[in-house]
């Protein structure tokens, strides 16, 4: 799954604020591939990539859903 926000800057804001999220194996976590995975291309090859610049990508892990989903709601009620 992935999300993409209105400005890159949301991105930062969006990690800091997940209560449910942690980087590990089997559980939940988010990454933003334009400052990480793809960090080495640019805008515009990033675009041609289909990574937007301001998309985060959520892998779903093995939390409750209904906790992940309401992580994620209070999350981008902050921004």
């Amino acid at each position: 799954m992935s999300i993409d926000l209105k400005k890159l800057e949301m991105e930062t804001q969006l990690v800091q604020s997940l209560e449910e999220f942690e980087e590990g194996e089997s559980r939940t976590c988010l990454l933003h591939p334009a400052s990480t995975t793809h960090r080495q291309l640019s805008e515009e090859d990033l675009i041609k990539c289909g990574v937007l610049p301001e998309a985060v990508r959520i892998n779903v892990g093995i939390e409750n859903i209904n906790n992940i989903i309401a992580d994620i709601e209070q999350a981008l009620a902050k921004l």
